[in-house]
């Protein structure tokens, strides 16, 4: 993943955003498409060979801590040799980066966030919906309050909670649609 992210990066760089054959009505970033892909791919062989529910507790508190450090890693650039180091490897830095933080929150969330109650049962239904709502979403949320200032960080917070709230609701609505609880 992270090899194929950084060839692909070569030719169609972050943030650089495409329509598809003109007709998706959904931009798309050729930048991190491979990602969203293998992770689903993975998602699905993790799931049938029960890969999750076998990590133990030190493979999955050593993924959460390297996830961690390299988002920290992220934010720590100051534009020095470590900022070119990982603008130049951004590609496969980003795919460590998400594998580990994946696997590790899931560690973290099978240990200490198995919750049983309505709530987390509706959330955990609309969850496939809401990601694939979620860009379109936000896209019209940034752009809709792209004239308030609220801070990066405060701009940040409010479109992430917002956007997570109405895609789920979306994804109920759109669920009671006859049939749509198949595909979504």
């Amino acid at each position: 993943m992270g090899i194929g992210s950084y060839l692909i990066r070569q030719v169609s760089p972050q943030d650089h955003w495409i329509w598809p054959f003109g007709i998706i009505p959904l931009p798309m970033e050729p930048a991190h498409y491979l990602q969203y892909v293998m992770m689903f791919v993975i998602g699905i062989l993790a799931r049938r060979f029960a890969w999750l529910e076998k990590m133990g507790n030190t493979t999955g508190a050593l993924s959460l801590t390297i996830g961690s450090l390299l988002a920290l890693g992220i934010y720590l650039r100051d534009g020095g040799a470590w900022n070119a180091f990982v603008a130049e490897w951004f590609g496969i830095y980003e795919s460590l980066l998400c594998v580990f933080i994946c696997f590790g929150l899931f560690w973290l969330f099978r240990e200490y966030g198995n919750w049983e109650s309505k709530f987390w049962q509706w959330c955990a239904a609309q969850s496939y919906g809401a990601y694939i709502f979620h860009l379109l979403l936000m896209i019209v949320l940034q752009y809709a309050t792209d004239s308030i200032w609220m801070g990066a960080f405060g701009k940040f917070i409010f479109i992430g909670i917002v956007t997570t709230i109405c895609s789920f609701v979306l994804t109920w609505l759109v669920r009671m649609i006859p049939g749509a609880k198949r595909v979504l």
